[in-house]
């Protein structure tokens, strides 16, 4: 009996993914041919993108302000073109990672044509089985119409365990996606190192993140983000 419940317990755990990043795309600086080429996937840290040759990776500055925080970006891939899965096509311009049911999911998002005046949606889902026009699998969704409002967050909540995609109707540049971390602690993720406490001691259970978006625990060394503030842990 003891032995069921061991196993039953680990097929639990196991159901759920370890969903709790930041993914700040100015890291994909060196991604090279891996997101120009058709049919190659580029993964960083659990982030995929398939890409093609409509795609490019820029160094860009970019602040996207909701919610009452500022989230700022110096990087962006660019789709290059709408996003597609169908039958006699590999998937192309698409993000893919793992969420739990739940998640938050955040997509910092611009225009992809700025001398554009038409609309242009990204989406997030948990299945790409049709073209990329079929919105009906959307969980969730952020309209950008340039120039009028040219930038847009995307904010949706999983609502399987599995594997969420991200995609667009028509080019677009993404240039951060979070799943499973709030807003305040992102926006401390992309502030810069800036006023810095010393704090050893936790004073509460509040999740402890390092640099990266990625949860640790107390005993990790160097510098973390616990309630949305920088902390060095020698």
């Amino acid at each position: 009996m003891k032995k069921i419940f061991t196993f039953a317990v680990l097929a639990l755990m196991a159901a759920n993914v370890n969903a709790q990043k930041y993914w700040d795309l100015a890291t994909w600086s060196e991604c090279g041919d891996d997101i120009t080429s058709d049919a190659v996937a580029h993964t960083e840290d659990g982030l995929t993108y398939y890409g093609n040759s409509k795609s490019a990776y820029a160094a860009e500055e970019l602040s996207f302000t909701t919610g009452g925080y500022t989230i700022n970006c110096t990087g962006k891939i660019k789709f290059g073109g709408g996003s597609t899965y169908a039958s006699n096509k590999d998937l192309m311009r698409v993000f893919a990672f793992e969420a739990n049911a739940g998640d938050k999911i955040y997509v910092f998002a611009q225009h992809g044509a700025l001398d554009k005046t038409d609309t242009r949606t990204v989406h997030a889902s948990h299945e790409m089985t049709k073209t990329n026009r079929d919105t009906s699998v959307s969980i969730g969704s952020v309209e950008l119409v340039s120039p009028d409002s040219p930038t847009g967050v995307l904010e949706a909540t999983a609502t399987t365990t599995g594997t969420t995609y991200i995609w667009a109707n028509n080019n677009v540049s993404i240039y951060g996606i979070a799943v499973g971390m709030s807003l305040a602690d992102i926006a401390s993720i992309t502030s810069g190192i800036k006023d810095i406490t010393v704090d050893n001691a936790a004073s509460d259970d509040a999740p402890v993140y390092n640099l990266a978006g990625q949860r640790v625990s107390m005993d990790t060394k160097g510098i973390l983000i616990k309630n949305g503030k920088k902390f060095i842990n020698k």
